[in-house]
């Protein structure tokens, strides 16, 4: 009897709880499995972000490469540059030296064209029976005195040289 019925009762009790248990179970586990498979989404999209990122990562890694050897080629062709600019600097200033060496020289030949137009002016050619060039003047003393002032300034234009 009644004993049946109380055991038959608690039975279906259990039996109800149990279905609950079950239909909660299933919930879980489909619940689990959603979460799982949008982890999985995400994982994968995680993964072909990193493979971008590394694809990329690669690109500026070339990028930067090129760029060093850029800079090198400039930083040869800078110092090229500045040892050609050394090398016109170095002509220009022999190239100054010798213009004012020449100028010297010029200036110290036009004094020398000077002093002989003073001496070549202080003679004058005389036409006698033997060509001969002979001082200005009447007598051979003044030839003789002319000889001795023209020897004096030959000896000081010679000592400048």
């Amino acid at each position: 009897g009644k004993g049946f019925a109380v055991v038959a009762d608690e039975v279906r009790n259990l039996a109800s709880k149990s279905a609950e248990a079950a239909k909660n179970t299933t919930f879980l586990i489909e619940n689990s499995i959603q979460q799982v498979e949008s982890g999985t989404k995400i994982a994968d999209e995680t993964a072909q972000s990193l493979q971008r990122v590394v694809k990329i990562s690669e690109e500026v890694y070339k990028t930067v490469n090129k760029i060093a050897d850029a800079t090198n080629s400039q930083s040869d062709a800078i110092n090229q540059v500045t040892l050609g600019v050394e090398q016109i600097s170095n002509v220009v200033q022999t190239n100054s030296a010798t213009a004012e060496e020449s100028a010297a020289s010029s200036q110290e030949l036009s004094d020398q064209a000077k002093v002989l137009k003073e001496l070549v002016g202080k003679f004058k050619i005389r036409k006698s029976s033997d060509n001969a060039a002979l001082p200005a003047g009447d007598s051979q003393t003044e030839s003789a005195e002319k000889s001795e002032s023209n020897s004096d300034m030959q000896s000081q234009t010679s000592s400048k040289y």
